[in-house]
């Protein structure tokens, strides 16, 4: 009786402390290693994001670029905008660079942030600005009944303010509409334009060239490519357009495109004898005058970092080294420097149309 009560007894007996002691502990070693795996599968899926994201900005960027650049300098069939006859621009201030399609590409080198650019402040010290000029848009032109009246076979809207392209193989004209109709059931479009400073630019003159209906017209594109702080604190590259008006000045105001772009420079290949070859690749501060009529080639290089931070074990920065053409990751993390992955680019484009 007494046995069969001991071993009762022993049998609804608890853990002992050695073994409480133990499960704890293998408890505890489980738990870490867990959780040691989760933070590691957590940091790996982090850096995987962060390489997918300043993959795909750098692609969109890149391709953005491409098409704006490649279009530079668009005259439908007229030889070209930089060097061809019977050219006239009859806007007021025909060589303002904004609508001077005579220099399709401009950039100015390491700006600062003080500085005016084509009417825009806050651009990030020491990145470069890029404006590109074309002809978009375009239609085929019905008539033309004088100096001041076109009629425009429009799949687009042409209205009061916009500025206006005409080109056939031979001559080129650039104009701003102070009054368009619209009302043809035909979807044709009948400009007007008269001498006066209204709508602005204005014009200050009317066409002396006349065409037919072998001409095409299209709208002026203005874009300007600058880096300046985005929404989320951080750098961005912004994308500006020139936009006019019937009651308004021009306006340049910048939109964002893309967060997290640290930096942007550019160089300009330059084929000083005509001969189609590059002579010389230089930055905005060595181009003459003259010599941004002879740009063939831009050169692009980016700093984009990713969204999240933390991504890498140090603080980095990047300093751009002008005469390799690519970005350095610093010896010594500057001010300012986080732990985001940053991705450095470069790549070269052709203007098809100078």
């Amino acid at each position: 009786m007494i046995s069969s009560q001991l071993q009762q007894h022993r049998k609804q007996s608890g853990f002992s402390l050695i073994e409480i002691l133990i499960s704890a502990a293998l408890g505890v070693f489980i738990t870490a290693g867990a959780l040691n795996i989760y933070l590691s599968n957590k940091q790996s899926y982090q850096v995987q994001q962060a390489i997918s994201d300043t993959l795909k900005n750098s692609r969109f960027i890149v391709s953005r670029l491409e098409k704006k650049i490649n279009n530079a300098g668009y005259s439908g069939f007229y030889t070209s905008f930089t060097n061809g006859s019977n050219f006239e621009n009859v806007l007021n201030s025909p060589t303002n660079l904004l609508w001077d399609l005579r220099v399709p590409v401009i950039g100015y080198n390491n700006v600062s942030s003080s500085d005016i650019i084509a009417g825009i402040t806050g651009i990030k010290d020491g990145s470069d600005v890029l404006i590109l000029k074309s002809m978009v848009n375009e239609s085929p032109l019905v008539s033309q009944a004088s100096g001041s009246s076109l009629t425009i076979g429009s799949g687009f809207g042409y209205n009061i303010g916009n500025i206006v392209i005409v080109t056939d193989i031979a001559k080129a004209s650039v104009f701003q509409i102070d009054s368009a109709d619209n009302t043809s059931a035909s979807g044709q479009t009948t400009v007007t334009l008269s001498a006066g400073a209204t709508p602005q630019p204005g014009n200050a003159s009317l066409l002396s060239n006349q065409y037919d209906n072998t001409a095409t017209a299209g709208l002026l594109e203005t874009v300007i490519y600058a880096i300046k702080t985005g929404s989320n604190g951080k750098m961005a590259l912004f994308e500006g357009r020139l936009t006019t008006s019937a009651t308004a000045a021009p306006t340049t105001s910048l939109v964002e495109m893309i967060p997290n772009v640290e930096d942007i420079q550019f160089i300009y290949g330059i084929d000083t004898d005509d001969n189609n070859s590059i002579d010389k690749y230089v930055d905005a501060s060595a181009v003459t005058t003259s010599e941004w009529k002879q740009v063939h080639t831009i050169g692009v290089s980016l700093l984009i970092a990713s969204e999240l931070d933390n991504i890498t074990t140090e603080v980095n920065s990047y300093s751009f080294d002008s005469t390799g053409f690519t970005y350095t990751k610093d010896a010594t993390a500057a001010t300012g420097a986080d732990k985001r992955l940053k991705k450095a680019l470069t790549t070269y484009i052709e203007l098809k149309n100078i």
